[in-house]
């Protein structure tokens, strides 16, 4: 703790991340009172040059709710559109990074819950469940932010964002649409200044929804194997230049492609696969 109070007051960045003492578990088994809600965004960016709505690329966020430095679980109007334009500042100022193909078409927010702890040990064959069904999202945006890089990558070629909590077996992780062409330098990686301003746009982000009263978190429902409900505080952001494939976004559509049929064997081959039949009497080495 002293350790990271040390690095957030010399980088000025403690706002964005000075919650980390007020986080708290959720109720486990036997305990009373109500689990915490946060609210999980999920931005949908379309690829403008698909005929298949599902080639998407979608990212999600946590956001926890705070007033008078206590969780709060009510979410109005207004607190989804200070998230929303806090996130619309930030992938405005990304659009110039991402492949031109790509539009911020909808962000929809929706309330997460916890279910109850399970006790430990876990019955043969029991499967956790750890949160609730969502629902229909509690809010929703078509923003239409159409993205501007130039040149090309495929889809699955992304830039990820990490989120840096106390423990780092529980950090998150988010990934960006196709980054631009202009994002990689000679030796394949993101260059410098492509790392730099996502990172520092990514954590101005932060510190604006900070001022505001809302906060990134890590949702936690595993530890050493046995199931837990947690959210972790995020007290970092951090952008590398090694690039991601996301297999998940993958085109679901093949718009081309070109095969060619094995030739049918010629009679003295065939006389000879024949010869090689189980029932065939193999000739002595």
């Amino acid at each position: 703790m002293l350790w990271h109070v040390t690095e957030a007051a010399a980088t000025s960045d403690f706002l964005a991340y000075n919650y980390g003492m007020q986080m708290r578990a959720l109720p486990g088994p036997g305990e009373t009172g109500d689990p915490d809600q946060w609210v999980r965004a999920q931005y949908v960016f379309d690829n403008n040059l698909s005929v298949v709505n599902a080639d998407q690329a979608i990212f999600t966020v946590d956001f926890l709710n705070y007033t008078n430095g206590a969780i709060d679980n009510t979410w109005t109007q207004a607190d989804f559109d200070v998230v929303q334009n806090n996130v619309s500042q930030f992938i405005t100022s990304l659009s110039v990074r991402i492949a031109a193909r790509w539009t911020w078409t909808t962000a929809r927010y929706y309330r997460m819950i916890f279910t109850k702890q399970p006790v430990t040990p876990q019955p043969p064959g029991y499967v956790d469940k750890p949160f609730e069904d969502s629902g229909a999202p509690l809010a929703t945006y078509t923003p239409g932010v159409a993205m501007t890089g130039t040149g090309s990558n495929i889809d699955q070629f992304a830039c990820s964002i990490t989120e840096e909590t106390p423990l780092r077996g529980h950090w998150g992780r988010f990934y960006l649409p196709t980054l631009a062409a202009g994002q990689l330098g000679s030796n394949g990686r993101l260059t410098t200044v492509a790392v730099d301003t996502i990172c520092t746009d990514w954590n101005l982000c932060l510190s604006g929804l900070a001022n505001a009263g809302f906060y990134t978190v890590v949702p936690n429902t595993q530890n050493r194997g046995q199931p837990i409900r947690a959210l972790s505080n995020v007290t970092g952001v951090h952008v590398d230049d090694v690039p991601d494939v996301i297999r998940r976004r993958r085109p679901k559509y093949v718009g081309y492609k070109k095969t060619f049929n094995a030739a049918a064997p010629s009679q003295g081959i065939s006389e000879g696969l024949r010869a090689l039949e189980p029932d065939a009497d193999l000739p002595d080495e």
